[in-house]
């Protein structure tokens, strides 16, 4: 289940009304933890390019708008990641800069099942965010 987060949204809103100085959220990042909720500004154990298994916070691959209800209501990022070496991924998130464990997260997902990865495996992640009325 995919997550939208306080942090996210305010920065979104940013975006909507032309104030502060919005970051266009394009990073995905994956990580070991679970359970985060609307609060959490960062994943709970990010995977960190120091750890050297190719799972590291990178621009996703794919950034477009698709239709959920209306045409374009909807911001999709899709990214394939490949393992160089061993690692457990079970968290996802959506960030507006590459710097790991920082920026604004917008999204957050806990994958199910999680993907026990291998040098050589590859995972596609995709996250999608619908912005509608309650």
């Amino acid at each position: 289940m995919t997550v939208p987060t306080e942090a996210g949204f305010a920065e979104m809103a940013k975006h909507a009304t032309g104030t502060g100085s919005p970051v266009a959220f394009t990073f995905i990042a994956v990580g070991e933890g679970t359970g985060q909720d609307a609060t959490d500004t960062q994943l709970a154990d990010e995977i960190l390019t120091g750890d050297s298994v190719g799972l590291e916070r990178d621009t996703a691959g794919t950034i477009s708008t698709v239709q959920t209800t209306v045409a374009n209501d909807t911001g999709s990022w899709v990214h394939t990641f490949t393992a160089t070496g061993t690692k457990t991924v079970s968290e996802a998130g959506i960030f507006n800069l590459a710097t790991e464990d920082a920026g604004d997260m917008l999204i957050v997902g806990d994958l199910s099942p999680t993907a026990a990865m291998v040098s050589g495996d590859t995972l596609t992640i995709t996250m999608k965010c619908q912005f509608k009325a309650d």
